[in-house]
């Protein structure tokens, strides 16, 4: 009985995922700190993400197959870090590490990547786990081959 209830929960939240509009990534006009800084629009408005807890889900433009999927405490503050263009963030950001060296900056990924996230306030790793599996993606392992987008 609870594993069906449990398999209920993840569908729902599969299907959340899947209607939900994509947020788009841009770069600041100017720089703050000699870095661009990332914002995030939806409908061509700016939007300010949820500090909640949750999941988020990195696509390729013009493709509707996530290739990264991640978990937060903070969402606003897990997916900021992965955007900046800063070199420290190079290193820890495991999206960063996902993607080739030429595709780390902030430029090529307002370009080509763009994002959905979901607020779950409790099971946040097991629904993560169950992404993975739905979508075929390790997060932690993958390496995405070439800035190609597919």
């Amino acid at each position: 009985m609870f594993m069906a209830e449990r398999n209920r929960y993840f569908d729902a939240v599969h299907k959340a995922i899947q209607s939900m509009a994509f947020i788009e990534v841009r770069r600041s006009p100017t720089k703050r700190n000699g870095y661009h800084q990332p914002h995030f629009f939806q409908d061509n408005k700016l939007i300010s993400l949820p500090s909640q807890s949750g999941i988020y889900l990195i696509y390729r433009k013009n493709n509707d197959v996530p290739f990264y999927c991640g978990e937060a405490d903070n969402l606003k503050n897990r997916v900021t870090f992965h955007f900046k263009d800063c070199p420290s963030v190079r290193n820890f950001s495991t999206l960063k590490k996902a993607l080739p060296d030429e595709c780390r900056d902030l430029f090529w990924m307002s370009e080509n990547l763009r994002l959905r996230i979901v607020d779950i306030p409790f099971g946040r790793n097991d629904v993560e786990e169950y992404l993975h599996k739905e979508y075929g993606i390790n997060t932690k392992k993958n390496r995405a081959s070439g800035c190609m987008v597919s």
